[in-house]
């Protein structure tokens, strides 16, 4: 098994974007991190996204919130990434439950995963107890 990094933009702090590729001799895929504290334009990443031609798993703290992923409202950002998503046949694996919590106040889903291209028989996505945590395998 070998990996590479395809994409690293680690210099703005309004939108950190790691995207690496993972090769077995059986199966190839991508995994993209992207942290964006104030949310993000959809249109920032799309070249990225435009590029990868394997299956790909993005995980990510988007600051974008939604009704559909467990968010009390909808912005327009949210808005044009999940049409985004949508048209770019991503499918949604997380559910609602929270992963931001403090003492009194539970938010909505803040780390999201999302997969493109993937044949459950080739991969399986198992999640944890632990929210956002996923583990990998074939």
């Amino acid at each position: 098994m070998s990996c590479r990094v395809i994409f690293e933009n680690s210099q703005d702090p309004n939108l950190e974007i790691l995207a690496i590729e993972i090769r077995s001799h059986t199966f190839t895929f991508t995994i993209v991190n992207i942290y964006a504290p104030h949310g993000f334009d959809i249109n920032q990443i799309q070249k990225i996204f435009s590029n990868l031609k394997t299956p790909t798993f993005i995980f990510g703290d988007f600051n974008l919130h939604h009704s559909f992923w467990g968010g009390k409202t909808s912005t327009p950002k949210s808005e044009e990434f999940l049409d985004w998503l949508n048209q770019s046949h991503f499918s949604i694996l997380n559910t609602s439950m929270p992963t931001h919590i403090t003492h009194n106040f539970i938010s909505s889903v803040i780390i999201s995963l999302f997969v493109r291209q993937l044949s459950s028989t080739k991969c399986i996505a198992m999640f944890l107890t632990v929210p956002s945590k996923v583990i990998i395998y074939q």
